[in-house]
């Protein structure tokens, strides 16, 4: 994350950034809920992360990000139509992936859920795009 995405959320949300094993954090339901004015989709579910690498393994065999690659075209989205299970996202990211990269989404039903790409979402968000390329994957 540059510097000054990291100075807006220090300084604009530093009561919900909180400090967890040296990596700080930003409570990812609260930022949006305000940030949007509106409540957010989350899927509050401890348990959702588990039953989606399950069906996509029945599903492709393997839960690699590559099969996101390998089996889905590239898709924009609006970010608005995303739903979210991740409630935590660190505000020091991404590591592993540019900010162009794309996301990787689960299309389940009507549902759109952000798999992976919770720090380029973030990012995004702070910069004012609204919209976000992805990699979609139905179920």
């Amino acid at each position: 994350m540059t510097n000054n995405n990291y100075d807006f959320l220090a300084h604009n949300y530093t009561d919900i950034i909180h400090v967890k094993n040296g990596y700080s954090q930003i409570d990812f339901k609260e930022f949006l809920s305000r940030h949007f004015n509106r409540a957010f989709p989350f899927i509050e579910n401890s348990e959702i992360h588990e039953k989606l690498k399950l069906k996509l393994k029945e599903e492709y065999g393997d839960i690699k990000k590559t099969y996101f690659i390998k089996y889905v075209v590239l898709e924009i989205i609006s970010i608005s139509d995303l739903k979210f299970y991740q409630l935590h996202v660190g505000i020091a990211g991404p590591y592993y992936h540019q900010l162009t990269d794309p996301v990787f989404v689960i299309k389940n039903g009507d549902d759109y859920i952000l798999w992976e790409g919770y720090h380029r979402i973030l990012q995004k968000i702070i910069n004012n795009e609204t919209t976000i390329n992805c990699y979609l994957m139905p179920l």
